[in-house]
């Protein structure tokens, strides 16, 4: 999701056969499972806070799906949300309903993506009994959030990817007046619907039988499948604003920063290769080392730190980056952008607008916000 204009200073074909009878049928894709039904009700607080009820029925079209998917699993921040199952059970491919026994409902440290991550998420594990081919496992649970990223800030987001078939999925959302909830919704069915007083309510409903193979180069099926984006952030320009709140401070210019700073670009005069210097010994000496407890995974550590530790994720190395330019006078600003294949954002939120807008000729990147490893560059505005 990076504009034009940027100069990167670092960083079964299927052939059909006609005879005089008949054509040949081409093979048929066949998906290992299928989502029978999805329902999600929402209710979220006038503080940002929120209540998640989701009951979810898988069925095992394939064996493959046996094999390799016959559990859950359901992470959180224990810090932030809490998980309650309700009901969890499989229905043999004969009909017959098995409960999940407690024992099998299991708690468990979050797997944190490599041995470079850390974090404090927990897993919920539910190991289903008596899975087969044609087999449904089902399980419904309720996701408590009691403190919010950003104070007074909700987002959720879901996507229904067209290379899965669902055959009944649900949505309703509904928020209190006092916080604004934006909407996105693509590829659904509904509306606004009767709520109670002092709320608003919104139900939306999909349904596709028929899943499509992936492609070769695929971009990410968030560009073309089904999705529900909610948030009470009015556009990326306000989120950005809540990652600056937060960086911006991590970027101070200390006796340790200007002193690396001065020793980077001893004997260099020209503005653009200090950026370069800087730039290198960075990303060639800070070494990937995530620490994404708590807020980690939102707000980046102070520059100094990850000075001294000699290790930090990519917003770390960006925020450094970032106070090491300040220390020679240049201003430069982070600018999240969306990793992966996925391209499309409003405009007012590409990283040229940005540096446009606010009159930089650098700008840092950081694609990492969350969990797990990221990048970090310097783009250079080219008039």
């Amino acid at each position: 999701m990076i504009n034009r204009h940027l100069q990167v200073l670092g960083f079964v074909m299927v052939v059909v056969g006609w005879s005089a009878s008949a054509a040949e049928t081409p093979d048929v894709f066949s998906p290992l499972l299928s989502t029978e039904h999805y329902l999600v009700d929402i209710v979220v607080n006038a503080d940002g806070t929120s209540t998640e009820t989701i009951e979810d029925a898988t069925k095992y079209l394939q064996d493959g799906a046996v094999k390799g998917l016959s559990y859950d699993r359901i992470d959180y921040a224990p810090s932030r949300e809490s998980i309650k199952i309700i009901d969890a059970y499989t229905i043999t491919a004969k009909g017959i309903k098995i409960k999940v026994p407690a024992k099998s409902i299991k708690t468990e440290d979050a797997q944190a993506g490599g041995g470079s991550t850390f974090n404090d998420s927990k897993t919920k594990v539910i190991l289903y009994p008596q899975t087969d081919v044609g087999s449904i496992v089902v399980h419904k649970y309720v996701q408590k959030t009691f403190k919010t990223l950003y104070p007074g800030v909700f987002i959720f987001s879901n996507r229904f990817s067209r290379h899965l078939p669902w055959q009944d999925v649900r949505i309703t959302l509904t928020y209190d007046n006092k916080l604004p909830i934006f909407i996105e919704m693509r590829g659904m069915e509904g509306g606004k619907v009767p709520s109670p007083a002092g709320t608003t309510r919104y139900q939306y409903t999909y349904k596709n039988s028929t899943a499509v193979e992936n492609e070769d180069a695929e971009v990410d099926d968030a560009e073309f499948s089904p999705i529900f984006n909610a948030s009470s952030l009015s556009s990326h320009v306000e989120r950005g604003n809540l990652y600056q709140k937060d960086a911006q401070p991590k970027m101070r210019v200390t006796p340790d920063i200007q002193k690396k700073a001065d020793a980077l670009t001893q004997g260099i005069t020209d503005r653009r290769a200090q950026v370069e210097a800087i730039y290198q010994w960075a990303v060639t000496n800070i070494r990937y080392v995530s620490d994404i407890v708590g807020r980690g995974g939102f707000v980046p550590h102070a520059a100094d730190q990850v000075l001294a530790n000699g290790y930090g994720d990519c917003k770390d190395i960006t925020t450094l980056m970032g106070a090491l330019l300040k220390a020679k006078g240049i201003e430069s600003s982070p600018v999240l952008i969306n990793s992966g294949d996925a391209y499309t954002l409003p405009a007012v939120a590409t990283l040229m607008n940005a540096m446009q807008r606010e009159k930089f000729r650098y700008g840092m990147v950081t694609m990492c916000i969350g969990t797990g490893m990221g990048a970090a560059g310097i783009f250079e505005r080219v008039e």
